[in-house]
C-alpha cells in the first residue's frame, strides 16, 4: 500500500531532515584538553564518560599532557588501555627516567666508587670545555617507550594525524624561532614527545631541524586550534591547570610552571561550547601516583556537566560504535618486527658498533628484543642523546629502526670522597677517556686521598660486542691503608697500634655476561704486598718497625649475580658473589727491635681462597625490608712468619661500611662461616634506620702465641659478634649516616661514627 504527500508535507518533512542534519547527523564534537602535567589524569575519566553516554569526539586538540592523553586516543587506545598504562607502576620509571630492572645490563654496569659529581669534557686546542646537561631526566627509557606506543598507529595514518582514529592536533613551541607550532602529520611520537617537553625535566627534541619544546609555554589550551583548523559544531574543553604556589627565588620550576600556565589565568570562553575545569588537588609535575582518584575526578565533571552538553549535542554515538570503529583502525596497523637499522649523527665506526650489537646480518626481531638491545647501548654511557625512530618497508614487510645520536663527550671527570667525624676522611678523584668506535673503550685514573686510604689506579677497558661478547680489563695500580690510632685504646688489645699494609699489583681478566644480572671473569693478578707493624702496642720512638712482603702470582675467578639497589642499606634485591683465588709466591719477613725472633726469612708459600658471599633484602612494604646475608670462606692458607703477616693474608668478614674501612683481627680467619639478618626501616622519604646483627664462627682460627708467631687453633674453637645500627639519609651524591658498630672481640668494642659517602676501596686482595 502506497501513501502520498501532498506536496506542502513533502516540502515540511524535507526542511525537518535538513535540520536534523544540521543540528544531529552532520553535527561535529571536538574536545580540547589542557596542559597540566599529572592532573592531566582527569582527561581519561573525561573521555570514558563522553564515550559511556553516547557523546561524540570528531577531532582533538591538546598540548602538553592534553596532547599524551589525546594522542593516545587518537592511536586508538581506549580509555581502559589508558587507564592501564599510566596506572602501572613502570610508568613511573618513565618519568624519572630510570630503567627497568628487567633492562638494566650488570656487565655494563660501571664499577662503585666515591664520585659525588661528574663533569664531561673536550680536549680542544688545550681548552676546557664542560658540558652542561639540559634535563633533569634522563630520556632513554621514555623515548622508547613513546616509541612502542604509538609506532603502529604512525603506518597506520599514514603520518597523516587527520587520518587517525580521531583526527588530532598538538601544539608545540619553536625555541629556534620562538613560536607555536601546530602539529598535524609526521610521526605521531614526535609530535607528542615535543609537545609534553617540560623544560628543565625532559631534554627538547628536533623536528624540521628545529628544537622543540612544551607547547603549554605559548597556548596551554588550544582552544583557537579547535575553532580555526577543524571548526567544531560543539566544543568540550577541559582545563586541569591552575597557578601553582607563588614561585620563590630558589623554586626553579615553581617559576616556570607559572610561565607556562600563564594563559590559564585569563578566563576562556565559548560560544559554541563548554569549558570544565574539574576540582583537581595540588600535585607536583609527575605526581602520577594518584592516577586512578584523577581519572574518577574527570569522569565526574562530565556526569555532572551531562544535562548542558546534551542539551546542545543531539547527535549520539553507541559505545559499540566506537569500540567496533576503533577495531577498524587498529586493523590497519602492522606489528613491530625489526629487519634493518640505520644509525645518524655518529662516525662509521660508531654506527658499525651499534648496528652489530641491535641486529645480527639477516636477522629480524621483535620489539622486546630490540628493547634489550637498544638498552646495553644505553648502558655504554658514550652516548649524550640516542633517539629511534620507526619506518615501514613496504617490499621487506618489516619495520626499519633508525638511530639519530649524539655521542658523549670523550673525557670525564668525578670527584667525591668520604667525609667521616673518624680518621677516615678520603677525597676521590677520578679521569677517564670514553670512546665508542668499533670497540668500546675506557681508560682511566682512579686516585684516593686521606690518612686512612690512598690509592692510585691506571686502568683500561675493551669492549666486545661481537659474539662472544666480553670485555678485557687491565690494571696497575697502588693501595696503602694507614691504620695507625683510628682506635681510642690499643693497650691490652690484638689489633696492632701501627699497621701499614701496601699493594703494588698489575691485574689482567677477561669478562663475559651470564644473562642481563651476572657476569663472570676470569684472570690473573701479578702482586707485590709490604706490611709494617710493631709486634707489642708499647713501643718507642727509636724502635723498628717489622716488615713482611709478599710477592707472587693469583689467578682467579669471579661469578657475581647482582640485582641489589644500593651500594650499601640495600633494601631489595639479590646480591651474589663467588670468588676462587690461588696464589704462588714467596714471602720475606724482616724482624724489628719488638719482634722476639730476629732471624730474617724467606719461604716459598701458596695456597688457594675461596668466598661466597650473598645478601637477599625481602621489601615486605614500602616502610620495611629484611636483609639475610652470608660469607663463607675457605683457605688452606699457610702460617707466616708471624701473627700479624697470618691474619692479614686471611679471608675477612666486612658486612657494614665501618667494618669494611676497620682492621678486625676477630673477624679475620682463613676458613670461616657467617651469617647476619638486617632491619630497615624507611622512616620518612630517604631516611632509613638499619639494624643489623651477625654472627661469625671461624672454622679454623689463627692465634698469637708468646713469641709474635702464629698457629692454627683448628675447628669452631672461635666465635664473635657484630651488631650495627645506623639513620641514614640517602641523597644523590652518598648517604648521610650516624652509626654505632659493636663487636664481640674488639678493644674498645663500641665505634662511633658520622659520616657522608661512601669509601670504596680499588682491587683490594688482603
Amino acid at each position: 500500500m502506497k501513501i502520498k504527500l501532498n506536496h506542502g508535507i513533502q516540502i515540511v518533512f524535507v526542511c525537518f531532515l535538513f535540520v536534523v542534519g544540521l543540528n544531529g547527523f552532520g553535527q561535529k564534537v571536538g574536545l580540547v584538553l589542557s596542559g597540566g602535567g599529572a592532573k592531566g589524569m582527569a582527561h581519561i575519566g573525561v573521555i570514558r564518560a563522553l564515550e559511556e553516554n553516547g557523546i561524540p569526539i570528531d577531532y582533538i586538540a591538546g598540548t602538553s599532557i592534553g596532547a599524551i592523553v589525546g594522542g593516545l586516543y587518537a592511536a586508538g587506545y581506549s580509555p581502559d588501555e589508558m587507564e592501564a598504562i599510566f596506572s602501572d607502576p613502570s610508568f613511573e620509571n618513565l618519568i624519572t627516567g630510570k630503567i627497568e630492572d628487567k633492562y638494566t645490563y650488570f656487565f655494563k654496569k660501571q664499577e662503585l666508587n666515591s664520585a659525588w659529581v661528574q663533569f664531561k669534557f673536550d680536549l680542544d686546542s688545550s681548552i676546557f670545555t664542560p658540558s652542561l646537561s639540559l634535563n633533569i631526566v634522563t630520556p632513554f627509557q621514555m623515548d622508547f617507550a613513546f616509541m612502542e606506543v604509538f609506532g603502529k598507529a604512525d603506518y597506520a595514518c599514514g603520518n597523516n594525524f587527520d587520518s587517525l582514529f580521531v583526527p588530532f592536533r598538538c601544539i608545540a613551541t619553536d625555541v629556534t624561532n620562538g613560536e607555536q607550532v601546530v602539529l598535524k602529520n609526521g610521526s605521531l611520537k614526535d609530535a607528542i614527545r615535543a609537545s609534553m617537553t617540560f623544560p628543565i625535566y625532559f631534554n627538547p627534541i628536533r623536528i624540521d631541524n628545529n628544537l622543540m619544546y612544551d607547547g603549554g609555554i605559548l597556548n596551554n589550551f588550544p582552544m583557537d586550534i579547535m575553532c580555526d583548523v577543524f571548526q567544531a559544531d560543539y566544543i568540550i574543553g577541559v582545563i586541569v591547570s591552575k597557578p601553582p604556589k607563588e614561585p620563590t627565588e630558589d623554586n626553579l620550576i615553581a617559576t616556570l610552571m607559572n610561565l607556562i600556565i600563564e594563559k590559564d589565568k585569563h578566563n576562556y570562553t565559548c560560544s559554541n561550547g563548554i569549558i570544565l575545569k574539574p576540582d583537581i588537588p595540588e600535585l607536583s609535575l609527575i605526581d602520577f601516583k594518584k592516577a586512578l582518584d584523577l581519572i574518577q575526578i574527570g569522569h565526574k565533571i562530565i556526569i555532572d556537566s551531562l544535562d548542558i552538553i546534551k542539551t546542545h549535542v543531539h547527535r549520539y554515538v553507541s559505545p559499540l560504535e566506537v569500540s567496533t570503529k576503533r577495531e577498524l583502525f587498529n586493523r590497519k596497523s602492522k606489528e613491530i618486527f625489526i629487519g634493518n637499522i640505520k644509525v645518524e649523527g655518529l662516525n662509521r665506526s660508531q654506527s658499525i658498533f651499534i648496528e652489530n650489537t641491535i641486529l645480527d646480518k639477516n636477522e629480524i626481531i621483535t620489539l622486546e628484543e630490540l628493547k634489550l638491545r637498544y638498552f646495553k647501548i644505553i648502558a655504554e654511557d658514550k652516548l649524550k642523546y640516542i633517539y629511534p625512530y620507526l619506518a615501514y618497508d613496504t617490499i621487506e614487510n618489516y619495520y626499519e629502526i633508525i638511530f639519530h645520536a649524539i655521542p658523549s663527550k670523550p673525557f670525564h671527570a668525578n670527584f667525591g670522597g668520604y667525609i667521616s667525624a673518624n680518621a677516615y676522611t678520603t677525597l676521590f678523584l677520578q679521569l677517564q677517556y670514553k670512546y665508542l668506535g668499533l670497540q668500546s673503550i675506557e681508560a682511566g685514573l682512579d686516585a684516593y686521598f686521606g690518612r686512612f686510604y690512598n690509592s692510585l689506579v691506571l686502568s683500561t677497558r675493551l669492549d666486545y660486542f661481537r659474539k662472544p661478547t666480553f670485555y678485557q680489563l687491565v690494571k696497575i695500580g697502588y693501595n696503602r691503608w694507614n691504620y695507625f690510632n683510628t682506635y681510642r685504646s690499643f693497650i691490652g688489645s690484638e689489633t696492632p697500634s701501627y699497621l701499614i699494609h701496601e699493594e703494588t699489583f698489575f691485574d689482567y681478566s677477561l669478562t663475559f655476561p651470564v644473562a642481563n644480572k651476572a657476569k663472570l671473569s676470569g684472570g690473573f693478578a701479578v702482586l707485590h704486598v709490604n706490611d709494617r707493624y710493631y709486634q707489642s702496642n708499647v713501643y718507642l720512638k727509636e724502635d723498628i718497625y717489622d716488615k713482611n712482603q709478599f710477592s707472587g702470582i693469583s689467578p682467579f675467578i669471579i661469578f657475581e649475580y647482582n640485582t641489589s639497589d644500593y651500594r650499601f642499606f640495600s633494601t631489595e634485591g639479590l646480591h651474589l658473589k663467588i670468588r676462587f683465588d690461588y696464589f704462588d709466591g714467596y714471602e720475606i719477613n724482616i724482624p724489628g727491635s719488638t719482634s722476639i725472633i730476629n732471624e730474617r726469612t724467606a719461604d716459598n708459600c701458596s695456597w688457594f681462597n675461596l668466598n661466597a658471599y650473598f645478601h637477599k633484602a625481602f621489601p615486605f612494604s614500602k616502610w620495611y625490608s629484611l636483609g639475610l646475608s652470608g660469607h663463607f670462606a675457605w683457605s688452606n692458607l699457610p702460617l707466616f712468619a708471624s701473627y700479624n703477616a697470618s691474619k692479614l693474608r686471611s679471608n675477612y668478614f666486612a658486612p657494614t661500611h665501618e667494618s669494611n674501612i676497620s682492621y678486625l683481627p676477630c673477624f679475620r680467619d682463613p676458613s670461616f662461616a657467617a651469617l647476619g639478618l638486617s632491619n630497615t626501616f624507611k622512616l620518612y622519604k630517604n631516611l632509613q634506620f638499619r639494624l643489623d646483627g651477625y654472627y661469625f664462627q671461624s672454622i679454623e682460627s689463627i692465634i698469637k702465641n708468646p713469641d709474635y708467631t702464629a698457629s692454627y687453633k683448628r675447628y669452631f674453637r672461635r666465635y664473635a659478634f657484630l651488631a650495627y645500627a645506623s639513620f641514614a639519609y640517602t641523597t644523590k651524591f652518598g648517604p648521610i649516616a650516624l652509626n654505632v658498630s659493636w663487636y664481640s672481640h674488639n678493644d674498645p668494642n663500641f665505634i662511633f661514627n658520622f659520616s657522608f659517602g661512601y669509601l670504596l676501596f680499588n682491587n683490594k686482595y688482603f
